[in-house]
């Protein structure tokens, strides 16, 4: 966790709800509680982010302990990139909308 807390956001994740198992899972380790797969859906139920799925999706979630850090890392390494992607494609989508009006200045578009 150490690797990737600054690395990564809730809303970083695709799924609202993977996201909100990451809030509970950082809000747990900043806390000193090992995250485990009862105690995060407990705490998405509590704040309204648990679905009927959660503790299925959870235990899909689970790491093989012998490979922890590693799986965690590169995990966190695809997410953030994928939301990287997703925000670009939100501001090319955004731009090409914008540009569409010829009262805007491209340049000054692009500034």
């Amino acid at each position: 966790m150490e690797e990737v807390k600054d690395l990564l956001a809730p809303g970083d994740f695709y799924s609202p709800e993977r996201g909100a198992a990451f809030a509970a899972i950082l809000g747990m380790h900043e806390q000193g509680i090992r995250p485990e797969v009862r105690a995060v859906a407990e705490s998405m139920r509590r704040y309204g982010n648990a679905h009927d799925g959660t503790v299925i999706m959870l235990r899909d979630c689970e790491l093989n302990p012998s490979s922890n850090g590693r799986a965690l890392a590169r995990y966190a390494h695809i997410v953030a990139r994928d939301s990287l992607a997703r925000q670009l494609t939100a501001v090319c989508s955004e731009g090409r909308t914008v540009l569409q009006d010829p009262a805007t200045d491209p340049g000054e578009y692009l500034d």
